[in-house]
């Protein structure tokens, strides 16, 4: 387990992810706009809820709740890869790892220490 010690080759690569992530989100929402706008019901692969019936593809029926939740997940997402929130640890009850830091200033991954603490620290 030791050996999942990854040194940090490329920095760039690890604020790339944030970015792409960051994106993602994005996209995510600009997509539930454009479903939203849909208004017809006519072989849907993700169906909007104004949209009546599940999907002939997915066999999925989007209610509002199920947007919303979306929604809320994203915002979350959003708020731990701008630092706005802070991502739980279990060995520090009192503070949490700062996702964009995490991303934006990389630094060798050792899993072991991640699990128990000390490679975390820098990102509290």
């Amino acid at each position: 387990v030791h050996l999942v010690n990854w040194p940090v080759v490329e920095p760039e690569r690890r604020q790339a992810a944030r970015r792409h992530l960051m994106e993602m989100i994005r996209l995510s929402r600009e997509d539930w706009k454009a479903i939203r706008a849909e208004t017809d019901n006519d072989r849907e692969w993700l169906p909007g809820p104004q949209q009546k019936g599940a999907s002939p593809l997915t066999g999925l029926e989007v209610g509002e709740a199920q947007v919303q939740a979306w929604h809320a997940a994203l915002d979350m997402a959003e708020d731990l890869l701008e630092g706005r929130i802070l991502l739980p640890h279990f060995r520090f009850a009192d503070k949490g790892i700062n996702m964009k830091r995490f991303f934006d200033e990389p630094k060798p991954f050792d899993l072991v220490l991640s699990i128990t603490g000390p490679a975390i620290a820098p990102y509290l």
